[in-house]
This record gives structure tokens, sequence and C-alpha cells, in this order.
């Protein structure tokens, strides 16, 4: 019989991007704009898969590196992404990231959440293994998904029993995506939604195995993928859109039946900065067109698609476009799909799947 130190929990949770049915830009307050959305997740088959798994701090559960505890470790996809949060508390981040591990979100979310942590506790070490899928710049919030996923998952992991305001609180310093997320994967409560999660035991062989392979895709589909498919079928999900006000700390939940989406990404990466920049040269011009409306979003998102073009829903697609010639890549998708619409400020289009109930 093992020992019950050998025996590590895991959290597994798949994150699913967002997209902006609509998404109009009001005036600045302070380095932040003001802003009217309607946000959707998508629920279907693009997602970033994320294992948290907390384990005894022991050398030898840990992937063998030349580097010392503390120390960050070269990009790379077979190597941990390492930082000491405490002197006993150690966070390995393992996955294809463009960033620093001071500039990734799911860090900054570790960070956010175990300040609540009572470090009389036993050192440990946690290990976020993330599969990622949604493409970086792509106007779908794949890092902010991913670090609302780290709050909720470190918060059931840890037991922090942090409330929903806490919560929240640590959501908005980390983007108004970020307590998007927060809201939809709890429905409004302390505690993530079982419909988005699952939970799984391992034994410290297991658990080193998982560590050093790193075969991540493998590791999470084959253990948790039944258990979660079986979970979303008895579990029901009661909104999956909210409305977004402010510089983005005012998320309303939004009740509707949603069509089905489809995500089209390209290889193009949009940087938000750069984008909100050109929207700013062109402000004043789109300030006096006279042409400019209010959108309704009392509506539900359906009507909304069906009202507008993309041009009228989101304020950024026409400085997406000078930036990043995009056009071209929506008049491809516009002679296949019908009628496609742009997400947020990122390159990613969507269009809604025909023959489905609407």
């Amino acid at each position: 019989m093992k020992k019950p130190d050998e025996i590590s929990k895991a959290y597994f949770a798949q994150a699913f991007p967002k997209i902006n049915i609509t998404l109009k830009i009001g005036e600045k307050i302070g380095n932040l704009h003001t802003l009217q959305s309607r946000f959707c997740l998508v629920k279907e088959s693009l997602y970033d898969s994320i294992l948290i798994v907390k384990t005894p701090l022991q050398e030898e559960l840990l992937p063998q590196t030349s580097i010392t505890h503390g120390d960050i470790v070269s990009q790379e996809q077979s190597q941990p992404h390492k930082s000491q949060l405490q002197e006993h508390l150690q966070c390995c981040l393992y996955g294809n990231f463009d960033c620093k591990i001071e500039d990734n979100l799911i860090f900054k979310a570790c960070v956010q959440l175990l300040q609540h942590l009572d470090f009389s506790a036993k050192p440990c070490a946690i290990h976020i293994i993330v599969d990622k899928k949604i493409p970086v710049g792509g106007g779908l919030g794949g890092g902010s998904v991913n670090a609302a996923l780290t709050l909720l998952l470190l918060n059931e992991l840890f037991d922090l029993r942090c409330d929903e305001k806490t919560l929240y609180d640590c959501a908005k310093t980390l983007g108004s995506d970020v307590a998007f997320f927060l809201m939809v994967y709890t429905q409004n409560s302390a505690h993530i939604a079982p419909y988005f999660y699952t939970t799984q035991t391992f034994s410290k062989d297991e658990v080193s195995k998982i560590l050093t392979t790193f075969q991540t895709q493998k590791i999470l589909n084959a253990n948790f993928a039944e258990s979660l498919k079986e979970k979303q079928q008895k579990e029901c999900i009661h909104f999956l859109s909210a409305n977004v006000f402010g510089t983005g700390e005012i998320v309303e939940p939004f009740y509707e039946e949603l069509p089905h989406f489809i995500i089209h990404c390209n290889p193009i990466a949009c940087n938000t900065g750069a984008v909100y920049n050109e929207f700013a040269k062109q402000r004043e011009l789109a300030i006096k067109d006279s042409k400019q409306e209010i959108i309704d979003l009392k509506k539900d998102s359906l009507v909304l698609l069906k009202t507008y073009d993309m041009f009228m829903l989101n304020d950024l697609y026409k400085p997406a476009c000078n930036l990043y010639g995009l056009e071209s890549i929506a008049n491809m998708l516009c002679k296949n799909y019908g009628n496609v619409y742009f997400s947020g400020s990122g390159s990613s289009f969507f269009s809604i799947k025909q023959n489905t109930k609407e």
C-alpha cells in the first residue's frame, strides 16, 4: 500500500476560447479604453488543455535540469519554466509559450492567488502543463482563459476557499477577459463548475513519468477525456455569454440560446496594443461618421449578427485590417462560409455553422 504522501491529486480542465459578437470602443480612462461588448464562450473543438498537479517538493519528482530552484529556464517545449514563489513553494510551467515566465498570465494568476496560501503548510511544487491550441494574437482570449482556470483550479487544489469577490479581484488585475472567463467557468459561484473540470490521483511513479516524458497531448486526452465527457453529459450550463462594460470591470451574464460557431484561425498574430493605437489614430474620423450606430446589447447574439456586418459590430476590425491586411482572408472565408465576423483585436474570424437550430 502506497504512503499518503506518494499520491498526488491532479486537476484537468479544457480552456475554451471566447469570441466578441460586438466590440464598441469608447473614451479612454487612464491607460484603458472603455468598451461595450458581448463575449461568448465557444464550446467546440478548439481549446487548450490544462493539467495541474501538486507534488511534495522532492528532487526526484522534478524534471532533471542543470538549473537551481528559482531560475528561469530557456523557452523550450521539453523543459519546464520554473520560478520560486516562496522559499518552499515552487511553480513549474510546461508548454510552448512565447514569453518569459514572469510575463505569462498563468504565472501571474499563480502569484495572485497563492498570496492567500497558508505557508505553514508542507513544502510543495505545482506543475502546470498546458497543451496549447488556441493561437496567440488571434483575439480569442487564450492566455486569459488559462489564467482564469489557474485561479480556479488552484483555489480547489489548495482548498483556499476564496470567495467570489476575492477571485474577481484577482481576475480584474489580469484583464477584463479573465473576469469574463471566471464568471462563465464558475457560473456565478466561488467554485469551478463541474462541467468544465475533472480530477484524478496519480502515484509518485506516474507523476514522474508525466513530468519526464512530457507527452502532454496523449496524457491529457488518455487520462481525462472520458471522465470529462461523462461530466459534461450530466451537468447543465446556464450561460455562455456576457455583456462587458466600463474598462472591462463590469461583466454581466447574458442568457441566450447560441448557434454553433466555427472559429477560423490563421498564422497572423495581431498585437493588441498596436491595433488600439491604430484605432486611436482613426478615432476623430470615426466620431464624425454619421453612420456610427449603438449596438443594442439587450438583443440576442444571433440577432446582432444578422443585423450588422463586422465593420459595424467591431470597431477594431478596420484598424487591424490597416495593420495586417486581413481583408483578403475575410473575402476568402466569405466565399466558403457566407457571412463571417471578426473577434476582438486579433486575427481570427468566426461564422455560424449552417443547418443547426437557430
